[in-house]
């Protein structure tokens, strides 16, 4: 019977969390009080913006400064763009249709990325953000 029960709750937990990658809402880390009797208790959810964009209070985002991820449709005309543009690849992501790319030191790199987002086929274009672990 406890068993039983303890699979129960292990699937109840299991479906909760797979249920908040649906609904855009992440769980939350906690510690789990022994007297926890209900999913909500051990799962507290909190909404996660659409931008999926999180910026640390008082850390300032450091983005790489000619470097944009880019992402399409189909990789040959955005290749085709690129060199056209004087950038160029430096990563092709190999399951994704997107690619890093360098744009030349003289662009500004928001001039680059209004330019690549306009190309059609084009579906985003991001800024690389440059992440330290300390």
């Amino acid at each position: 019977m406890k068993l039983t029960i303890k699979i129960s709750l292990i699937a109840v937990a299991m479906m909760a969390a797979m249920s908040a990658c649906k609904s855009r809402v992440a769980p939350v880390a906690t510690i789990v009080p022994a007297t926890a009797g209900t999913v909500a208790d051990v799962l507290p959810m909190i909404p996660v913006p659409d931008s999926l964009s999180v910026t640390i209070p008082g850390r300032d985002v450091e983005f790489a400064p000619h470097t944009l991820i880019v992402m399409c449709e189909q990789k040959d005309s955005l290749r085709a763009e690129v060199q056209r543009y004087g950038a160029k690849v430096i990563y092709d992501y190999k399951y994704i249709n997107g690619m890093a790319i360098s744009v030349p030191a003289n662009v500004d790199i928001n001039e680059a990325k209004r330019h690549f987002e306009a190309v059609p086929g084009v579906l985003s274009v991001e800024r690389d953000r440059i992440n330290h672990l300390h």
